[in-house]
């Protein structure tokens, strides 16, 4: 008797898939990605464009009305993510990985410049110890404490997860859940995910930054692969957080070592990939056997009304 009672009070497999948090499962129709793409295409180059229109232009007011930019991106994200019945801890955001994809980055960042201290010291270099620095980011060399720390929160936090939230978060898994989830079928939904994040990004660069042609194919070339990248690192760990503070930190690296001049030694960002495929290679291992239900296959099903 009481399993013929759970048979006829089970719902529907539909509703179970759009009723679950953990599953990545999105709405079948294409109309939810074609608002997202609509509202990152309008909503990105507006916010600069009032940046332009309202601020004197420096490094720095350019860092925070990028940050604006983006947040406005997730947000769009987030809204469009609700609408698809898919939660943020589906995709990867959630208490447990703040804290395990914060401590990847650190880890990586920590052996980097543990690692490139030591081998410096030994060949010879005169380093020592500083703050992060990057005037083209708005940091001088020798800027206030308060400076680098403003600085760092908007480009790791509001500028890297808030991105990711967006490209990997929503639309990354959008188009593997329509794909389809072998190896061959996700690849080519992280690389049309590249693509797109670069194609997404055309009208600040050609209205905006006003790049020339040869300068703008070199730099779509470049954000593609560098989106590629995020996309397997994201795959591999489904960690939004990760993911995301890891392309914050690309934008401001966060190197301690600084030579004779006081700027940080760039030649150090040679060993974050590497290190980084063996730290986040680490994670997705102790994910996997700890936390398999953060690897659920992205779907699509009918809405459920």
């Amino acid at each position: 008797m009481a399993t013929s009672t759970d048979a006829t009070t089970a719902p529907p497999a539909a509703e179970q898939l759009v009723a679950s948090p953990s599953r990545l499962t999105f709405r079948s129709s294409l109309t939810p990605l074609l608002v997202f793409a609509l509202g990152i295409a309008v909503s990105y180059p507006v916010v600069v464009f009032l940046a332009q229109a309202l601020v004197p232009p420096s490094p720095y007011a350019g860092n925070l009305f990028t940050a604006a930019a983006i947040t406005g991106s997730a947000l769009v994200a987030w809204g469009v993510l609700r609408w698809e019945d898919v939660s943020l801890a589906a995709i990867g955001l959630d208490r447990t990985r703040v804290v395990t994809g914060t401590l990847a980055v650190v880890t990586v960042w920590l052996i980097v410049n543990v690692l490139g201290y030591v081998l410096l010291v030994l060949l010879g270099e005169a380093v020592t110890l500083g703050l992060p620095a990057d005037p083209q980011m708005g940091l001088p060399v020798d800027a206030p404490v308060m400076q680098v720390a403003a600085v760092a929160i908007t480009l790791w936090l509001f500028v890297g997860i808030g991105e990711e939230l967006a490209f990997r978060g929503y639309l990354q898994n959008k188009l593997i859940a329509h794909l389809g989830t072998t190896r061959s079928r996700t690849a080519l939904g992280i690389a049309c995910a590249a693509v797109l994040f670069s194609l997404l990004h055309l009208p600040v660069y050609v209205w905006v930054a006003e790049l020339a042609l040869p300068q703008l194919a070199v730099t779509l070339a470049f954000t593609t692969v560098y989106a590629l990248l995020l996309g397997v690192i994201y795959e591999l760990t489904r960690n939004i957080v990760l993911v995301g503070l890891f392309h914050g930190t690309f934008d401001l690296n966060p190197l301690f070592v600084v030579g004779e001049t006081g700027a940080p030694v760039g030649d150090l960002t040679l060993l974050v990939l590497p290190v980084a495929l063996v730290v986040f290679w680490g994670y997705r291992r102790w994910a996997k056997t700890q936390r398999p239900g953060d690897f659920q296959p992205q779907t699509t099903v009918d809405a459920v009304e």
